[in-house]
């Protein structure tokens, strides 16, 4: 089984990085035949393009397509997000966090994200002097991103909502390295 680790570098690495050879190996991009259907009971299921017969015997209230390596973004019926590979196994847990994927170099990143407001110390309150309001609470983001395929979390943090600047805007420099948010990082296969 073969696991896949990110290393982070810092910018100076990135110039060796960018000259190093490039090397031919296998891409993890598959070609998908399966794709969420609308029933006439307003649930999607997942069917085999071809012939249209249920491939996946969940139901579910949203569905979105699946990415090229193989995974989906679900929502059941209490309001809850997942994330399923093409068998429909879930690979992410249901939770109110919503989920948002991105393939990059055959990986496939994914971003939870959650609002919820925080009680704030004395100190970090908004005190309205025209009003007779005290805002003691402030809005947050739960967020976590990682990557599916290694089980890897490459940050989980409470960000207040005006300082969310976190998104999967990750960068392909070469097959062995990504840019993201300031830094370089280099995908080592290890078995």
């Amino acid at each position: 089984m073969k696991t896949i680790v990110l290393s982070g570098f810092f910018m100076l690495n990135s110039i060796i990085a960018c000259t190093q050879e490039k090397k031919d190996k296998p891409s993890a991009m598959k070609v998908i035949h399966t794709v969420p259907f609308l029933t006439r009971q307003n649930d999607f299921v997942y069917v085999d393009t071809a012939s249209l017969k249920p491939v996946i015997n969940q139901k579910f209230k949203s569905a979105s397509v699946f990415t090229p390596t193989g995974y989906a973004v679900v929502e059941n019926e209490k309001g809850e997000y997942a994330a399923i590979d093409e068998t429909g196994k879930v690979v992410l847990d249901f939770s109110p966090s919503q989920i948002s994927l991105n393939v990059v170099n055959g990986l496939t990143f994914y971003k939870k994200n959650i609002e919820y407001d925080k009680k704030m110390p004395v100190w970090k309150w908004e005190w309205n002097i025209m009003g007779s309001g005290i805002r003691k609470e402030q809005t947050y983001h739960k967020t976590e991103i990682g990557i599916i395929e290694s089980r890897q979390i490459l940050l989980s943090e409470d960000i207040p909502y005006l300082e969310d600047n976190y998104g999967l805007n990750f960068i392909s420099v070469d097959e062995n390295h990504i840019f993201w948010n300031g830094a370089l990082y280099r995908i080592k296969k290890t078995t």
